[in-house]
């Protein structure tokens, strides 16, 4: 099993600092939205749970939109919020040319994800052998 090690070079450059800042302030964005929601939902009585999603039912189709921004409750909110805020980084990773990130760090992936590739494939050829 072949492990990628990181470029020091580049992950101690300030491209990728910036990246990384980036990528939190969307991740702290999403979750705060997410929360004045929550709290709007309860402070003004909205019952927004009428946009979750409802099986078999034609109305509950947006739900599949605005589900992800609708949660259960404060626990349920704050339980998914660490995750969302752990996991912001890497789900950047691949909008990384379009949120300014530059070819970098997704190339960088797709690179390493092609040479992945072609060891599987010389294993693979070799098992068969």
């Amino acid at each position: 099993m072949q492990v990628h090690v990181p470029d020091p070079d580049y992950t101690s450059s300030e491209r990728a600092r910036a990246s990384f800042r980036l990528a939190f302030k969307l991740a702290l964005a999403f979750v705060a939205i997410i929360w004045l929601i929550d709290i709007a939902n309860w402070a003004l009585g909205l019952e927004l749970g009428r946009f979750g999603i409802r099986p078999r039912e034609i109305a509950g189709l947006p739900g599949i939109l605005f589900a992800p921004l609708l949660h259960g409750g404060p626990f349920h909110l704050a339980a998914n919020s660490v995750p969302l805020l752990v996991l912001g980084d890497p789900a950047r990773v691949g909008l990384g040319k379009h949120l300014g990130g530059g070819e970098g760090r997704a190339a960088d992936l797709d690179d390493a994800r092609d040479r992945d590739l072609s060891e599987r494939e010389r294993v693979h050829v070799s098992l068969l052998a």
